[in-house]
């Protein structure tokens, strides 16, 4: 018999979560248990950093267990190596994949200090994305959108919004 074993492995930084609820206007958010960020309706996706398969001909449970183990501890590894070296933005950018997780990279560039690029990327994202045909309505809509994140970026910078105080 044959076993095959999947992990993905996937991050976000802790504060992501708190940006994307504030530019959504959803801060009773921060008062949730903490699984509400991996589960949540309105959370900024985390993003797969790592995956690791094997397979097994004949396996035992002690090897499927020693296996797995392994698989996630070369996983934190490859994560930690990478995030403590870049930005989670450049990650998340680097790897294609800014438009699929959209949320999630603007939150950090609002974490990273990187406002320019962030109202850059919001309209290239909306503009690219827009199935409406009236540009004006679509330019207000993501003048709004790049408003809240400023928003955001300008309470998390100043660090007296107690929102960002109740980090569970």
């Amino acid at each position: 018999m044959t076993l095959g074993l999947k992990i993905e492995l996937s991050a976000k930084p802790m504060m992501a979560d708190l940006v994307h609820w504030h530019a959504q206007d959803l801060t009773d958010n921060v008062n949730q248990p903490l699984s509400f960020r991996a589960a949540a309706a309105h959370q900024a996706r985390s993003f797969t950093m790592h995956t690791w398969t094997k397979t097994f001909d004949d396996p035992h449970p002690e090897q499927a267990a020693m296996a797995l183990l392994e698989g996630l501890e070369i996983g934190a590894n490859e994560i930690t190596q990478k995030t403590s070296t870049t930005p989670f933005s450049e990650v998340i950018k680097d790897a294609g994949q800014k438009r699929k997780h959209a949320a999630l990279y603007w939150a950090c560039l609002v974490l990273e200090d990187k406002m320019e690029t962030l109202v850059t990327d919001i309209e290239l994202y909306y503009l690219e994305t827009s199935r409406n045909s009236d540009v004006e309505a679509t330019k207000t809509f993501l003048r709004k959108i790049q408003k809240k994140y400023i928003s955001a970026h300008e309470s998390f910078m100043k660090g007296v919004d107690p929102y960002w105080t109740k980090t569970p």
